[in-house]
């Protein structure tokens, strides 16, 4: 699901402040392959902490806490 939710974000997101077909095309294909290997460089770490090491009660709160870092991430590769 990771390629088609970067696709998606990084696809859609330009058409917000009013980009052209031509500009989000572009954007995506620039931003595309950095948000990748960062999806793939971020996410094994905190998916394996949350099943090994994380208690029960609290991994949707930590599942939680890595998501809201890794949409700084992507704000940041976006920018």
């Amino acid at each position: 699901f990771a390629k088609m939710g970067v696709a998606f974000s990084v696809g859609l997101g330009p058409f917000v402040p009013g980009a052209s077909f031509i500009e989000a095309t572009h954007t995506l294909q620039t931003s595309y392959i950095k948000m990748m290997l960062a999806n793939w460089l971020f996410w094994p770490i905190p998916s394996a902490m949350n099943l090994v090491l994380i208690p029960l009660p609290y991994r949707v709160l930590f599942s939680n806490t890595c998501s809201l870092v890794w949409k700084t991430i992507l704000s940041t590769i976006l920018s």
